[in-house]
């Protein structure tokens, strides 16, 4: 489920290639109080994402799609990150 409160749920399809790993949605619903309601296949969005090593720049590149069956690509984003991993006493300590 996505965001809080969670409206959103989406199920998604994993897979890795080209040693990257690439999510993809398979399964679309909007959540409204007790209620669950799947989104038809002529409305549901397609979100492909994928995140791999970068060797050439040293740092992870991220790709996002969002595609809508009726009116095509409506959202597209690229770009690089590196990452660390801080111990948590490390953050409490440096207030990171």
């Amino acid at each position: 489920m996505l965001g809080k409160p969670s409206v959103v749920e989406a199920e998604f399809a994993v897979d890795v290639v080209n040693g990257g790993l690439r999510l993809r949605s398979r399964r679309i619903a909007l959540r409204a109080g007790g209620l669950r309601l799947p989104m038809p296949l002529v409305l549901r969005p397609v979100i492909e994402l994928s995140e791999r090593f970068d060797d050439t720049l040293d740092r992870q590149r991220v790709e996002l799609y969002v595609d809508l069956p009726l009116i095509g690509r409506v959202y597209e984003y690229s770009g690089t990150f590196t990452y660390r991993i801080v111990s948590e006493y490390l953050r409490s300590t440096r207030g990171n």
